[in-house]
């Protein structure tokens, strides 16, 4: 009975196929402080954890409140041999003429390598106290292993920025 029972343990988790998969090279996340700051939170979010993909928080369109202008993201290579990655920002309002928002930025290069060492990287969303409005911004990060038998792993990170009519914000850095 009990080697049947191992039998149908190891065909059992043969076939779990659900089991995330390592695609990436990297660690991407928030810091809890950066959590606690945004969300109120008292955990680290990550979005990339030794290689595997967090759908779940990929697929969550965080909201950013009216007072936080600036986001921050750490991550680090997994790997000495050069993880590059190239990054794109989008902007859409959700209603309303005009713009809510100017063009947002990060304080580093739109391309590159991931650092070996984890490094926090900055997000800027500037509202410009135009108008009030909700403005959705996706940060597109590619990352491309040193591993030829990796496939590219492709990020996209939401937000919701809320911004109102009389508080403007500019990145001095």
């Amino acid at each position: 009975m009990g080697g049947v029972r191992l039998v149908l343990v190891v065909t059992v988790l043969g076939s779990l196929s659900f089991l995330p998969a390592v695609t990436a090279n990297f660690n991407l996340y928030l810091t809890q402080p950066e959590v606690t700051r945004l969300l109120g939170l008292t955990a680290e979010l990550y979005y990339v954890r030794e290689g595997v993909v967090n759908d779940y928080a990929m697929n969550w369109r965080v909201p950013v409140p009216a007072q936080v202008h600036q986001l921050y993201f750490t991550w680090q290579a997994l790997s000495r041999k050069p993880v590059v990655y190239n990054m794109a920002i989008w902007r859409n309002e959700t209603e309303g003429g005009g713009s809510a928002m100017a063009t947002p930025s990060v304080n580093i290069s739109l391309t590159g390598n991931v650092p070996i060492h984890p490094v926090t990287f900055r997000l800027d969303l500037p509202c410009l106290g135009t108008r009030s409005a909700e403005v959705d911004v996706v940060l597109n990060i590619n990352v491309t292993s040193p591993t030829p038998r990796t496939s590219p792993t492709t990020l996209y990170l939401k937000r919701r920025k809320i911004c109102l009519n009389g508080r403007s914000f500019t990145s001095s850095a």
